[in-house]
């Protein structure tokens, strides 16, 4: 008895712990379907939000894009677009922010995860920082920073010197804002250029760019 016993517990455990995530990972990621907790969070299929990104990352696993979202100060859930690799790091999701339905794309509340995800999620950093393992030690590391100016050219090429301001704005922008810069002018040209201006180069991300012209 006390062998049929041991067996059946043991299966339970073997139960408990075989789980992947092999419907959101590609079938050659590994550390994607297998990572190390013992169960999954709460994913929702064909929904993610719009306006809501804080950071966007680029060809990028699933578990990648979580453990991100888990090291990046007010990071409360990601979309992920697996046909792309595309991770959509999401801010404090509110009232303003829009679920859509959209095919190959999922998201999940990060607090719906295990923390063991990464080392440092217990960390807590400032807006626009994320938390980082540097040897033994934890500390908190620019994520990304709030867009402060931008100047929107258009024209022919690249170059600036050949192209005529459209218009700019003046920040700083706050999380899943929509800009809409009209033109003082009419410009002619079929490319468009967004220039941001800063005291420090740095990088930055606009979840989607749309533009309308006349004829």
């Amino acid at each position: 008895m006390k062998e049929v016993t041991s067996l059946l517990f043991l299966q339970n455990v073997m139960l408990i712990c075989s789980w992947s995530l092999d419907d959101v990972c590609d079938a050659d990621d590994i550390k994607c379907k297998n990572p190390q907790i013992l169960t999954p969070g709460e994913i929702t299929y064909g929904q993610c939000y719009r306006h809501a990104a804080l950071r966007r990352l680029l060809k990028v696993s699933f578990l990648t894009c979580l453990k991100e979202c888990m090291k990046t100060s007010t990071c409360s859930n990601v979309s992920y677009r697996r046909d792309w690799k595309m991770c959509d790091i999401n801010g404090n999701i509110n009232s303003e922010m829009e679920l859509v339905q959209e095919h190959g794309c999922f998201s999940s509340n990060i607090s719906s995860w295990s923390k063991k995800l990464v080392a440092c999620a217990t960390q807590s950093c400032a807006e626009g920082y994320r938390c980082a393992v540097k040897g033994e030690e934890i500390t908190c590391e620019i994520a990304w920073n709030r867009l402060r100016k931008m100047l929107i050219h258009v024209g022919e090429n690249l170059d600036t010197s050949n192209t005529e301001l459209c218009g700019q704005f003046i920040g700083p922008a706050v999380s899943g804002q929509v800009i809409i810069t009209p033109c003082n002018t009419l410009p002619k040209g079929h490319l468009v250029k967004l220039t941001s201006v800063n005291t420090v180069p740095t990088v930055f991300h606009l979840t989607e760019v749309e533009v309308y012209g006349v004829e």
